[in-house]
């Protein structure tokens, strides 16, 4: 009598790697790319834009 033990298929140790770091696209989607600028010009408008667009002359007068 001959036992016969099937080992299963060994299995892709790079696949397994990026599955447990939940790989995924690199880059942000569209829709928050736009709230993301839509934030931003939200805070620019509260703050004042010299904040976020200095000029020269605002420069010189915060170093003074």
């Amino acid at each position: 009598m001959k036992l016969k033990v099937t080992l299963p298929k060994p299995r892709n140790p790079h696949a397994l790697a990026a599955r447990q770091r939940q790989a995924g696209a690199h880059d942000k989607r569209e829709k928050v790319k736009r709230r993301d600028a839509r934030q931003a010009l939200a805070k620019a408008v509260k703050q004042g834009w010299e904040d976020f667009f200095p000029t020269p002359v605002s420069l010189c007068c915060r170093l003074a």
